[in-house]
């Protein structure tokens, strides 16, 4: 990733408030951008912690295996420690935390992703209602039927 820019604002956009920030761009190989705020008068101690990995984190993809590995060996070497690569089967994956805790997964296709994912799509409705079937009783016990209904349409 290239450093592309960055913007300091002295304002919120929308609301007016005063809250200096820094917006910094950051174009990827593939053209995309990712940006980030430095807000430093509003930010909070907690939004710093380490969030959930498992099922709170980004995932980017590279173009192949050298490219992630050699992102890897760049992250590490600016003293930052990426983990893996991971075997998912149908990708290949290293782990990092960014700056506000959040888990940075960069990952490369494994050469046969998109069979894996072809053969998946077939049975993708049997799948999603199997498992909504499956955890629903777990998900009304923790979090209550009205919450659960809410994040969507119960299926019969």
């Amino acid at each position: 990733m290239k450093t592309e820019g960055a913007v300091m604002i002295e304002t919120v956009p929308g609301t007016g408030e005063i809250d200096p920030y820094l917006h910094i761009f950051f174009r990827m190989k593939n053209g995309e951008y990712i940006a980030f705020f430095d807000a430093p008068g509003s930010a909070d101690p907690d939004w710093f912690k380490r969030k959930p990995s498992f099922d709170m984190h980004w995932a980017f993809e590279v173009a192949d295996e050298a490219e992630m590995l050699e992102m890897q060996d760049r992250i590490n070497k600016h003293g930052v420690s990426a983990l893996g690569p991971v075997d998912h089967g149908f990708v290949k994956s290293i782990y990092m935390y960014d700056p506000n805790g959040i888990q940075i997964e960069v990952t490369c296709r494994a050469p046969d992703h998109d069979k894996i994912f072809e053969d998946e799509r077939a049975s993708l409705g049997e799948a999603l209602r199997e498992w909504s079937e499956r955890t629903r009783e777990v998900k009304n016990q923790k979090f209550g039927a009205d919450a659960v209904n809410k994040r969507g349409r119960v299926r019969p």
